[in-house]
């Protein structure tokens, strides 16, 4: 008698963590649905009334998803490899670029904080320095550095400098979008 009060029935419903996986993937799939009807109406509306704002649309500005989708498993050049390949090997190698930058930098500042705490003299002398670099916007050191550091060879990438560096730098600081 025991034995069948303990015992319970298999369930029919689903476990929670099925019905969330589902309810993600569910949702997952309408917002790509929707993004996807928004293209599509966008392009259609801007072709179908001729609207020029903010540019022309036409298969080359705004092309349809499934060919842009098309266009990923395609070889840029001929026999060469498509352009999915190389975009995920450029993706590599910009990551590998910011891995070794954060590296570098994390480096230096835990260097330089150290030093700076030891020394009370160089803490007084440095401190304004650093707490004024923390209010420079991160596009603007960009210019700077180049500016100032011009053709530099760092792990094999060499920065040329242009004709004039500074117009170069304000050219890139002050351009729009």
């Amino acid at each position: 008698m025991t034995d069948l009060a303990v015992a319970r029935p298999p369930s029919s419903r689903p476990s929670r963590k099925a019905t969330v996986a589902t309810a993600r993937v569910g949702t997952l799939a309408l917002v790509l649905i929707t993004l996807w009807g928004l293209w599509e109406s966008y392009r259609w509306l801007w072709i179908e009334t001729g609207w020029t704002r903010p540019f022309v649309i036409d298969s080359t500005t705004m092309p349809h998803l499934h060919d842009i989708v098309t266009a990923l498993f395609e070889p840029i050049q001929v026999n060469g490899p498509p352009l999915v390949d190389l975009l995920f090997h450029s993706a590599l190698f910009t990551a590998k670029e910011a891995v070794v930058g954060f590296a570098i930098g994390a480096t230096v500042g835990f260097l330089l904080g150290g030093v700076v705490a030891r020394f009370g003299f160089l803490q007084r002398g440095l401190m304004p320095y650093i707490v004024a670099s923390q209010a420079i916007p991160i596009l603007a050191i960009a210019p700077i550095v180049v500016v100032g550091l011009g053709s530099v060879t760092i792990l094999g990438w060499t920065g040329h400098p242009a004709e004039n560096p500074k117009r170069e730098a304000l050219l890139v600081a002050t351009r729009p979008g």
